[in-house]
């Protein structure tokens, strides 16, 4: 029979940092959902135009999401190790500016001159929101 073997070892803060030192693929969905707010952006700005405005401002939300996240986090282990760190109380409630890129990446894919591939951010971001308040935090 197997003897169970806790995920937070003590004198560890939590169990994503203990988890993420293993395996820092973990924190993938993080730096997808930023990639891909950073190009809603710069294409939302590109096509602002044309009606464009709506994945611009998804694309700032999102983007937003992931400086202020960085800032927190980083500012929060005084530019020591990151991954051994406690997760700032402030990360949560940033969590808001993903679920406001998320629904503006909804509508701006359901509106009914989009293109096909508007559709993938609204799909990472759903993805994204699962991660994030499901496991990550």
């Amino acid at each position: 029979m197997r003897r169970f073997i806790p995920l937070i070892e003590p004198g560890l803060p939590q169990a994503l940092a203990h988890r993420t030192i293993e395996d820092p693929v973990l924190l993938a969905p993080l730096a997808l959902f930023v990639i891909i707010s950073v190009a809603q952006l710069f294409v939302g700005l590109a096509t602002i135009r044309r009606g464009g405005w709506l994945a611009a401002a998804a694309g700032l939300a999102g983007t937003a999401f992931g400086a202020f996240t960085a800032i927190s986090v980083y500012s929060a282990s005084g530019g020591g190790d990151l991954l051994t760190t406690d997760l700032p109380v402030v990360v949560p409630w940033l969590g808001a500016l993903a679920v406001i890129a998320t629904a503006l990446s909804t509508v701006a894919a359901f509106r009914l001159w989009a293109k096909a591939y508007a559709i993938v951010p609204a799909i990472a971001g759903l993805g994204f929101l699962t991660w994030f308040y499901g496991w990550f935090i």
